[in-house]
């Protein structure tokens, strides 16, 4: 076990990653990557960015139920995964079994299970424990040069006031016109020829790659090699290579998901009339490559979490909310044909498979079946509510139905179901994270619902986490109600179960990443809790260190 709370990621960061990488053997290993990264972008890299941030392992603590956070749990198997992809499978699995052998029985401590993997491999990972103890999420920003022959990255950590340089692994490749090139790196081939694991320890470094023949198109951080935000300015034309051929189907998503962010800028801003033509074009040699998996197609087609869009942003949370649409909407008219092949290609009128392969195809189909309805075509989500032989498949009819303003097949839905507990949660979190025309009363009339207890956790989180994280328009009301709502639920909720209510407190303390007029609303709301009398030390930590 662990020697104490501070020890705490030792047992949950390993438990985290090794649970990541059974998944993946079980599923879809990227489709895996891109939920975990989805997760730490929109969530963790949030909570390293505000009050609450602090080191995988903190220094201390006012109560321990606070401490189970997604730095300590996502972070901490991001920092374990990290080592991984530094030693590689054996010598991971070298350290991993010194490690159980040497110190099973007895109260272990992160220091020990780095010593087990320093052991093995003969490493010195002494600046590697800058991931432990220093918070924040780190900065990489990338500039390239090419002379005809040698294209030379330039890599520059920005830092935190009183950090030192992290020890951070960048997996990379190189593509050209035909495919991944060899990767030569001060005229020497590295050993697998077109992957390199570069080792990034200084403030600043430079390599250079080459010789080549041609311009090459760099790929970094393939698979999201190590939790930091990159800036990395690429000509448009390289990420539309990237998209239509890479290698590394994780960059291949991932660059999808960059510009669909650049896209959701341009139309907060009104200056988005259509997406690019070669973009679009990129995205459909994707959809036609008949070597990905249905499950990853289906994760390129997705837009950025709402909590990843509103990080930071300048503009109010309305105004991003416009702009989601907008582009969802372009998307959905660009690839209209497409969209119309992948529903008539994952027809559901076959046997249910719980496997992944059949997994994917319903994810793919239902995405689609989702950007259809935005062109007003709802005839197909109408026939698969009423014909699909599996609850995944008839919610996702629902979701598509109530979306787009019909009432009748939630209450369908409902009778057959209301027996069952977590659909019943689904049930809830679809109607809690609204549509157009909904108003807080909504809202409220879900937690009057005969299928909600405020003494279930779960029901809890499906309405009231759903509605905070996820309903834009309602909990961003420019009149604050959304948030004075949650200040109640929250007071009303740390009476009986303090642990909850400090999950629900959790968009408040985020306060300081909105604009003004929004900040203000949310401070307010923050303070009025604090003020409250008979106050949880869980949620009094929270909210003093965010106020």
């Amino acid at each position: 076990t662990c020697r104490d709370w501070f020890q705490l990621s030792l047992k949950e960061g390993f438990t985290v990653f090794r649970d990541s990488q059974f998944s993946s053997d079980m599923g879809s290993s990227v489709v895996k990557r891109i939920e975990d990264v989805s997760l730490l972008r929109s969530k963790q890299f949030s909570e390293d960015a505000g009050p609450l941030s602090h080191p995988v392992r903190p220094a201390s603590y006012i109560e321990i139920s606070n401490f189970y956070t997604l730095t300590v749990y996502e972070k901490g198997a991001e920092v374990v995964r990290m080592i991984h992809t530094l030693l590689g499978e054996e010598l991971f699995r070298k350290g991993s079994d010194l490690y159980f052998d040497r110190h099973d029985g007895q109260a272990a401590t992160i220091e020990d299970f780095i010593a087990a993997m320093s052991e093995v491999s003969g490493r010195d990972f002494s600046q590697f424990m800058n991931w432990y103890s220093q918070s924040g999420t780190p900065h990489v920003e990338i500039t390239e040069t090419w002379d005809g022959t040698h294209l030379q990255l330039i890599f520059k950590q920005k830092l935190r006031d009183g950090h030192q340089p992290h020890h951070i692994p960048i997996q990379l490749a190189v593509l050209g016109e035909a495919g991944m090139l060899p990767i030569s790196h001060a005229g020497v081939e590295t050993a697998d020829n077109t992957e390199w694991v570069y080792e990034l320890t200084e403030r600043e470094a430079v390599l250079q790659l080459g010789p080549y023949n041609e311009k090459p198109v760099a790929s970094v951080f393939r698979g999201f090699s190590a939790p930091v935000v990159v800036d990395f300015n690429q000509p448009d034309d390289e990420r539309f290579a990237t998209i239509a051929r890479d290698s590394d189907a994780f960059n291949r998503w991932d660059n999808c998901q960059k510009f669909y962010l650049e896209y959701i800028k341009q139309a907060s801003e009104g200056q988005l009339e259509q997406l690019n033509g070669q973009f679009i074009d990129s995205l459909k040699a994707l959809l036609s490559d008949e070597s990905l998996e249905a499950a990853f197609k289906a994760q390129v087609l997705k837009l950025p979490s709402t909590s990843l869009l509103l990080q930071g942003s300048e503009l109010a949370p309305i105004v991003i909310a416009g702009a989601i649409d907008r582009v969802s909407q372009l998307l959905a008219e660009s690839l209209e044909p497409e969209l119309a092949a992948l529903i008539s290609q994952h027809s559901i009128e076959t046997e249910y498979h719980v496997d992944a392969v059949s997994i994917g195809k319903r994810d793919l189909r239902n995405t689609a079946l989702a950007m259809t309805a935005r062109l007003g075509d709802l005839k197909d989500a109408r026939r698969q509510f009423v014909t699909a032989n599996n609850m995944t498949d008839q919610f996702a009819a629902l979701s598509v139905l109530y979306r787009a303003g019909s009432n009748s097949e939630l209450e369908t839905f409902f009778e057959q179901w209301k027996d069952d507990a977590l659909v019943m949660n689904m049930w809830l979190s679809l109607q809690a994270k609204g549509r157009k025309g909904d108003n807080l009363s909504d809202v409220i009339r879900l937690t009057e619902s005969e299928c909600f207890d405020f003494k279930n956790p779960n029901k809890v989180r499906s309405v009231l986490g759903v509605f905070s994280t996820e309903n834009i328009k309602i909990f961003h009301a420019q009149d604050g109600s959304g948030y004075e709502y949650l200040a109640d639920i929250v007071i009303q909720v740390d009476q009986t179960n303090p642990q909850l209510a400090a999950r629900l407190i959790a968009p408040l303390c985020q306060w300081r990443n909105f604009v003004e007029e929004h900040a203000m609303l949310m401070r307010g709301a923050l303070t009025r809790v604090g003020e409250s009398e008979r106050l949880s030390k869980d949620v009094y930590e929270l909210v003093s260190k965010s106020l």
